[in-house]
């Protein structure tokens, strides 16, 4: 039987992974930190893609997450492996959406990279 500290390298390496190919793959964006002075793990996702929107004092920030999942990675922490688990199950489904037009999808690639060559 691994131990349980592989299984929370496995599937932080798991979720890692998930998250850039959704990103990279789908509308929808995740972040992913980890916070190495308390071991925890931040995952946030933005379903349709994070954008900036301007609040009322004029300033441009971020829309909050959709989901936000934080997990402490502490080996004596109850249900650690299932929360893990459920972080893992919502990026495949995620992933499953594959609705982006990559030829939309290359020309702003080609046309971001033009702007600042």
């Amino acid at each position: 039987m691994k131990s349980k500290e592989f299984q929370i390298r496995a599937n932080l390496v798991v979720i890692t992974d998930l998250a850039f190919e959704v990103s990279t793959t789908t509308a929808h964006d995740v972040f992913v930190d980890y916070a190495g002075h308390v071991n925890s793990l931040s995952v946030r996702v933005h379903e349709g893609g994070w954008n900036r929107i301007k609040c009322e004092c004029g300033e441009y920030k971020g829309k909050n997450a959709d989901k936000n999942y934080m997990v402490y990675l502490n080996e004596d922490e109850e249900n650690l492996l299932e929360l893990l688990q459920e972080i893992m199950l919502e990026l495949f489904d995620l992933r499953a959406d594959r609705g982006v037009n990559y030829d939309e999808t290359e020309k702003a690639d080609s046309e971001t990279e033009n702007h600042y060559s």
